[in-house]
């Protein structure tokens, strides 16, 4: 019965701290909490076990005080050392619908100190009364900043006792006693405060974090705070969406490393605050620093015509190794061509998985797909195909003469054919992957530009162009050392 009483007891402070003035977020009581609220208070034996309950284990509700209280003084208990004086702006207030016929009432409190050390407890006394009478068996509600402090009930005489736990950190504290009546009550409500100076430690925390680390290197924080002290520090590190919570025991310094594999890239913001302890006021310090991953190389290359229902030849080549996914638009591709893919153009993408210290990263390429069962659309698809795709294979002479007519003038010296030679040997290459001829109309820049994706260095052909060219258009003739140097250059394409 005892455990059944204390929780009952344990619920009714909270619906009672809700019943004064809801805090954010709303503490919303249920009608039957609300019941039981009112039953509770109503048992002296109740109330009184949940009296002691508040006041053992230094429970602080949240809960700001009441906005419109009546502050009336009266003469301070005999066992009390300091009287209220009007109650200052920030003040307990009460609120609560009064019958126009309640009694008024008059609170008075006072402290056994005027000064006091975080961490430290302040006797609290004080008395209610109305029209010179004692008020027996009322609940006080006493509060320290606004946070709910402990509970006490008056005697026969009026009066009132309480131990607060000294938990706030400022110069000047504000402790205010509210007298809420409960419903059908014949008295109103009514409140008192009175300062009491509060005596702590300054304390300072610092930290120490690099501006950037690399992805899945280990991220490391050192603390320092002064004086030293041996308390708990919690570390958050937080990117926004999500935040990762960290516990140290700090005297004068400690050093944390992270894991970054699991936080992913990105900016994060790292806040370290100190546990206030006894005398010793709480302290914090933030930071800020970046997760940074390093950008893989990928490529892709794709045949023009896919079909539904066959292999998909894709060649996919991505530095370092890492996990390679392909996707027909945003279908999987298991090796093959999904029989449901529809006619049309379409997007292959080759996506490399991020692994530390590498970020994702994707290729694409344009295709078009065919599907045999569609048996019109495939008949109509692949006549347009078989004209616009369809590679035009010419043999290695018909390029060199190509590439010959498109000089201009004859005769060249032998350096320069040599050179033209060569890009005529390059061109016929990349036309065959590429499934396009070339044609005199084109300049070699322009072709170059076109089968470029289907050169292995684009430098070297670059090289191998601009040699032609400074051949055909300038006086300059190539050296045999030039020549050579462009083949080489041209086997690595």
């Amino acid at each position: 019965m005892r455990r059944l009483a204390v929780a009952l007891a344990f619920a009714a402070v909270l619906a009672l701290a809700a019943l004064i003035k809801p805090t954010a977020p709303t503490l919303t009581t249920p009608v039957d909490l609300r019941a039981l609220a009112n039953i509770i208070k109503s048992d002296p034996a109740l109330l009184a076990e949940a009296v002691v309950f508040l006041n053992q284990t230094h429970l602080n509700v949240t809960s700001p005080t009441p906005s419109n209280a009546t502050n009336v003084t009266s003469p301070t208990p005999s066992n009390a050392t300091n009287v209220t004086s009007p109650t200052p702006s920030n003040a307990t207030n009460v609120t609560s619908p009064t019958p126009s016929n309640a009694a008024p009432t008059e609170m008075a409190i006072g402290a056994n100190a005027t000064a006091a050390r975080a961490g430290s407890h302040v006797a609290v006394s004080g008395g209610l009364t109305s029209r010179g009478r004692p008020v027996a068996g009322a609940l006080i509600a006493i509060y320290l900043q606004g946070r709910l402090a402990a509970l006490a009930l008056t005697d026969a005489r009026g009066r009132f006792n309480a131990n607060v736990y000294i938990s706030v950190y400022v110069s000047l504290a504000n402790i205010t006693a509210v007298y809420v009546p409960p419903p059908g009550s014949p008295y109103a409500p009514s409140s008192a405060s009175i300062q009491l100076r509060v005596l702590f430690n300054a304390t300072e925390l610092a930290l120490s974090v690099p501006a950037t680390v690399r992805w899945g290197d280990p991220l490391r924080i050192e603390i320092r705070q002064s004086p030293p002290v041996e308390r708990q520090v919690v570390v958050a590190l937080s990117n926004g969406t999500s935040t990762v919570l960290l516990r140290a025991v700090v005297r004068d310094e400690a050093v944390l490393e992270v894991p970054t594999a699991g936080l992913g890239p990105g900016n994060y913001t790292i806040n370290a605050t100190a546990q206030p302890k006894g005398p010793w006021a709480p302290a914090s310090a933030s930071a800020q620093v970046a997760v940074a991953a390093a950008e893989p190389q990928i490529s892709l290359r794709a045949p023009p015509v896919l079909v539904a229902g066959a292999p998909a030849p894709l060649e996919v080549y991505v530095e370092p190794k890492l996990a390679v996914a392909t996707f027909l638009g945003e279908t999987p591709l298991g090796g093959y061509v999904p029989l449901e893919a529809p006619t049309g153009p379409a997007v292959v993408r080759a996506v490399a998985q991020a692994a530390p210290p590498y970020a994702s990263a994707q290729a694409s390429a344009q295709v078009f797909v065919v599907n045999p069962i569609q048996v019109g659309v495939a008949a109509a698809a692949l006549l347009v195909v078989a004209r616009r795709l369809r590679p035009r294979r010419g043999g290695l002479e018909e390029v060199r003469r190509e590439v010959a007519e498109a000089a201009g003038r004859r005769p060249l010296p032998e350096g320069a054919e040599a050179a033209l030679g060569l890009l005529a040997e390059v061109f016929h290459v990349l036309g065959e992957r590429a499934g396009v001829r070339y044609s005199r109309t084109m300049t070699y820049r322009e072709y170059a530009a076109r089968v470029g994706s289907y050169a292995k260095d684009g430098g070297c052909l670059k090289k191998i162009v601009e040699l032609a060219e400074r051949s055909v258009y300038s006086p300059h003739v190539p050296t045999s050392q030039e020549i050579s140097e462009a083949r080489i250059c041209a086997g690595r394409l």
